[in-house]
């Protein structure tokens, strides 16, 4: 064995140097999963204190020494060791307990505390100034005095300065009817006009295709009346709806409702009065032949957007036996005894009307009356209507 050199610095630092020959080192690994190594042949190292700190990590011995010195002789004598944890005092007989750690803070940053009764000690290395910026990992190259900066995702760069825009590197998981944008160290996904979705999956519920909805905050309220419809559908990852009704251009008499829509299978009805939206479900399918009120267990009636600014709300039967719709070829999509009622040729008169609470639960604040709260009327003339059934692909 060479001769030993020890010489004390400021700042707590220290020099331990010690000639020895290195022929049983244990791999160890550090964060980027390669070895780690120091000093091949030659053992020594340049120790830092870390006062009232501790590395918790297993160790590969421990003893009781009389000072630091002797600690980090340990360490440099053996060729695993890179850092120890030392007891900041002594014990009855002098002693402090010295723990010989087979890595470092850099590679073990979640595991390094502040302490109340040791000091840790760790080989220095340029990554003791903490180049790596946002988040990224130093790992020390102890025998070139180098390191190496690991990147937390969505930076790059020697220091991981650099954000990674990964919207137009196509390195995102954006569905294709979303947009990307990026942000500082991420990206964000928004589903585009007409889906709906949390960005990485953006589905059509078909209902893109309504005139009436289009004109609204369209991914909002299609999110509120897809919330409605969820628990009624056939298959809730598959189902979609086809328009088979669309009064404005399909024209406004009852008996082209029933041509388009009648045995097609449960649907769902649209219906505008200036700024209001409303409208039904059914799982029923409509026939018209002539004229009969249906009961079913899944249908109901919503409001989705009214002047008035009442909320969105869903509005379920009271009784399993009430009629959910009235079928009649003289009337278009109507639901319940009374609560909807669509005149033929609504848009040129005033016989379309509601009233709350008949068959279906009322409003909040509402009773079963004559009531303004889906047209802003008792009586009124739509805007447009739309029907769309349901069908699996």
């Amino acid at each position: 064995m060479g001769r030993l050199l020890q010489k004390p610095y400021r700042n707590y630092f220290y020099v331990l140097v010690i000639v020895i020959s290195v022929t049983d080192a244990s791999n160890v690994f550090d964060v980027r999963g390669k070895i780690l190594s120091r000093n091949k042949g030659l053992a020594y190292a340049k120790f830092k204190v870390h006062k009232f700190s501790y590395l918790n990590i297993t160790g590969i011995g421990s003893s009781y020494v009389p000072d630091d010195t002797e600690c980090g002789l340990a360490c440099v004598s053996i060729p695993s060791c890179f850092s120890f944890n030392l007891a900041a005092f002594h014990d009855i007989i002098g002693k402090l307990l010295c723990e010989l750690l087979p890595s470092d803070m850099y590679n073990n940053s979640d595991k390094f505390a502040a302490s109340h009764s040791h000091h840790h000690f760790s080989v220095t290395s340029p990554c003791i100034s903490w180049p790596c910026q946002n988040k990224g990992t130093c790992a020390p190259q102890y025998e070139e005095n180098n390191y190496v900066c690991l990147c937390a995702k969505g930076y790059k760069g020697k220091h991981c300065e650099i954000d990674i825009d990964e919207c137009s590197q196509g390195s995102h998981t954006c569905d294709v009817n979303a947009y990307c944008n990026n942000t500082v160290g991420s990206y964000r996904c928004t589903c585009k006009p007409h889906y709906y979705g949390n960005g990485e999956i953006c589905k059509t519920f078909a209902l893109n295709a309504s005139a009436i909805l289009s004109k609204l905050d369209y991914n909002k309220y299609l999110g509120i009346l897809r919330s409605y419809l969820s628990p009624v559908l056939m298959d809730l990852d598959h189902s979609v709806f086809v328009r088979c009704w669309h009064a404005k251009t399909d024209g406004w008499a009852a008996a082209t409702f029933h041509n388009n829509c009648d045995g097609k299978g449960p649907t769902v009805t649209i219906i505008q009065v200036n700024s209001h939206i409303f409208g039904g479900y059914t799982n029923v399918p409509w026939n018209g032949n002539p004229c009969r009120y249906v009961s079913a267990n899944k249908s109901f009636i919503y409001s989705l957007h009214n002047i008035n600014g009442y909320s969105p709300v869903k509005l379920t039967k009271k009784n399993n036996s009430d009629p959910v719709i009235a079928d009649c070829l003289i009337l278009g999509p109507s639901f319940g005894g009374e609560d909807i009622r669509l005149a033929s040729d609504a848009v040129n008169n005033n016989e379309s009307y509601t009233y709350c609470g008949h068959t279906y639960t009322a409003p909040p604040g509402y009773t079963h009356a004559n009531c303004p709260f889906f047209a802003g009327s008792f009586r009124f003339s739509p805007t447009n209507i739309e029907v769309f059934y349901e069908k699996l692909p």
